[in-house]
């Protein structure tokens, strides 16, 4: 709603805020349909992200789960996907020149008010 936050905006900003918007609902839904669903992360997703991470993807894990469980899941591959292409990307990078870089002077070039 701010006209600057607009202007210095972009697609990618609009996506990720879907994105973020989209995991929040479904996160939300999960936990207020399914109050048992804090035991699928133990029997569930812990199976299924070691799979990813040795390699050995099984998505058949995921089938029993609810819809709102399966957004949020694949909801979560998208985010990270698009994460290194969005300005979220400055959250891990750590700005070590701006230490070492010298100092900077600004000169303002606006007219003065009279």
């Amino acid at each position: 709603s701010v006209a600057r936050v607009r202007a210095a905006s972009t697609s990618m900003d609009y996506l990720v805020l879907v994105v973020i918007l989209v995991s929040a609902l479904s996160g939300v839904l999960t936990a207020l349909f399914y109050r048992y669903g804090s035991f699928w992360f133990p029997a569930v997703m812990t199976p299924y992200l070691w799979s990813i991470l040795t390699l050995q993807p099984r998505p058949e894990l995921l089938a029993d789960l609810p819809f709102w469980t399966q957004l949020h899941v694949f909801n979560f591959w998208v985010f990270l996907a698009v994460f290194p292409f969005s300005r979220l990307v400055h959250i891990i990078t750590v700005p070590l020149g701006y230490v070492l870089r010298p100092w900077q002077i600004v000169i303002w070039v606006r007219k003065l008010a009279r």
